[in-house]
């Protein structure tokens, strides 16, 4: 059990999955290209999040979430999991 305040800190947003690919040599993981909301950058580019996620044996085609919309927590510390930085959690 978490205390409420506990929970505001969380930043939950829904966003838009952009791109999937497979991460090579493990057996979970996949990337997405997560549009979050972010706005773009200086360059007129769309800011996206990079988000790795072990649920590669739950989705029969991992291509099938691309468009998708889901929930992600975008406010937990960045960690680099077989190379790669995972910006948020699904």
């Amino acid at each position: 059990m978490i205390k409420y305040d506990d929970f505001t800190k969380l930043d939950i947003r829904i966003g838009h999955i952009v791109e999937v690919e497979v991460v090579e040599d493990a057996d979970k993981l996949l990337k997405l290209k997560v549009d979050v909301g972010e706005g773009v950058d200086e360059e007129g580019n769309t800011i996206y999040r990079q988000i790795l996620s072990g649920i590669r044996t739950y989705i029969d085609d991992p291509q099938t979430l691309i468009g998708k919309k889901y929930p992600f927590l975008i406010n937990l510390e960045p960690r680099t999991i077989r190379g790669f930085e995972s910006q948020g959690m699904i």
